[in-house]
């Protein structure tokens, strides 16, 4: 039997076992539960302990589940070989870069505010909430900013996006406001570059980037091959993992961002625009905690120091063996099976054949067959599922286990007595409706004939006076005749 708590109600196996054959068939797991009269959670929560849970699928990080830690340190290993010479570069965190872009929203998410009861609250704002403004971001493993990068989306950028932005910022435009290979490029060849020579880093330096097409062009490539830049691709669908900047900066980088939000909302009156953001982000990344986020972002993800046993390998996805649904359907199905052949036995012989489970039969010979099957039944079920182990009951527990099994066989009887009187009593009412619908048409259809005959007599009442009058008529006529006759 698969184990049921006290807030769950009594279910059907044969239910489970119709769900289970909808979503094999493709049907999503809510929609087959309540075809079944199922809760979502019910529905999940009474499956076998040793079974998968069904679960919501995540699109969105699907492909992750593909990164495993043998992988990883597979390339580790790569990327020390293809460096050859310039592996010495790893020791010295000042020369050893990350880059990659986020996006901000200009509006601020939903908080927790004192309001009226059943009342709703909003928060208003002339700016749109779909509205992401792309910022790149690069960083060394001694904590340093490189200037970044903020793209809008013109064909033609405004004086006021120039205006606005700190004096080493860079401004990009695109027509969806993304990144794309020309404007990393540029950002390379233009700010990165520039940057390089003002704080008299030495070079080759070596910059850690995701596999995103605009990233690694052929354009790109030779140009960092001439100016000393050694371009390292992460492992794909490893962001998560191995970037320092998704890892430990991004996160504490937006949170501050919108404060900073609020902050600038409170004092004056209205939301932050879209070319004050390059602004307030130069403020953010000045932070107190910022340098401190950077260096652990590079330490954790193993890329400086250049350390695989470094990587938290905690969030790769491991897999677990997963039983098959038809091994659930047919568990399922015995349970049922069982369930049936108990509900045509005996209260008495139930109770004996549960006392001799785990033994010989001592009941009357006849009955052997009977338990003999039973036992088999019962046994396949419990070797195809985990059972805790097998304590032996005293003497009193059996006697209260007996009264419990005859009480609820009891009140099992009960219940059906129950539905039998009740389906009487509305048979009895659908009679009584019944008996009462035809008494009303058979009066009805009495009234309609006295009114038909009622009109009859009338109509023949009014056919007699009609002729009166006309015989009337007619003998005054004749009178008149006569007179004149005479005359």
């Amino acid at each position: 039997m698969v184990p049921t708590t006290q807030k769950t109600r009594p279910y059907s196996p044969s239910k489970l076992i119709e769900a289970l054959n909808s979503i094999e068939n493709g049907m999503p797991v809510r929609r087959a539960a309540l075809s079944t009269k199922f809760h979502t959670q019910r529905f999940t929560r009474r499956l076998p302990e040793n079974y998968c849970r069904v679960k919501k699928r995540n699109t969105g990080k699907s492909i992750s589940g593909k990164v495993t830690r043998e992988k990883i340190e597979q390339w580790f290993n790569d990327v020390e070989e293809q460096l050859g010479e310039h592996v010495h570069i790893l020791q010295h965190p000042e020369r050893v870069f990350n880059a990659d872009e986020t996006a901000f929203t200009l509006t601020s998410e939903g908080q927790y505010v004192l309001a009226a009861r059943a009342r709703h609250v909003y928060i208003e704002s002339n700016n749109s909430d779909k509205e992401r403004i792309t910022t790149l971001f690069t960083v060394n493993a001694v904590g340093k900013f490189a200037p970044p990068l903020t793209i809008y989306k013109y064909d033609r950028l405004p004086s006021a996006a120039y205006e606005c932005a700190p004096s080493n910022w860079g401004i990009g435009k695109s027509e969806s406001g993304w990144m794309t290979s020309a404007i990393f490029y540029e950002y390379i060849g233009n700010v990165f570059l520039k940057f390089l020579d003002d704080e008299n880093i030495q070079r080759p330096v070596i910059l850690f980037l995701d596999g995103h097409t605009s990233h690694l062009t052929l354009h790109l490539s030779k140009l960092c091959r001439d100016n000393g830049i050694v371009l390292v691709a992460l492992y794909p669908n490893s962001t998560h993992i191995l970037q320092p900047l998704d890892v430990a900066v991004f996160k504490s980088l937006k949170s501050g961002f919108g404060a900073r939000k609020m902050i600038w909302r409170n004092n004056h009156g209205k939301y932050l625009q879209k070319f004050d953001v390059p602004c307030m982000l130069s403020k953010v990344i000045r932070g107190q905690n910022m340098v401190t986020n950077i260096i652990n972002g590079f330490l954790v993800t193993g890329l400086c120091p250049f350390d695989m046993y470094a990587v938290d390998y905690s969030k790769v996805i491991e897999r677990g063996p997963v039983h098959p649904l038809s091994q659930i359907k047919n568990e399922l199905q015995t349970q049922v099976n069982i369930e049936f052949f108990e509900s045509q036995l005996q209260p008495d012989l139930l109770i004996q054949f549960q006392n001799d489970l785990h033994g010989e039969w001592t009941g009357d010979i006849r009955n052997e067959g009977l338990f003999d099957t039973w036992k088999k039944m019962k046994s396949g079920l419990e070797s195809s599922t985990p059972q805790k182990k097998v304590t032996r009951i005293s003497g009193s527990s059996k006697q209260f286990i007996n009264s419990r099994i005859i009480f609820n066989a009891k009140k099992k009887q009960d219940r059906e007595l129950k539905k039998a009187q009740r389906i009487q009593e509305m048979e009895l009412k659908m009679t009584e409706r019944n008996q009462k619908k035809e008494l009303k048409n058979a009066q009805k259809l009495q009234e309609m004939e006295s009114k038909a005959r009622k009109k009859q007599k009338k109509d023949l009442i009014g056919a007699k006076k009609n002729q009166e009058m006309e015989l009337k008529v007619q003998k005054k006529q004749d009178m008149k005749m006569k007179k004149d006759k005479n005359a």
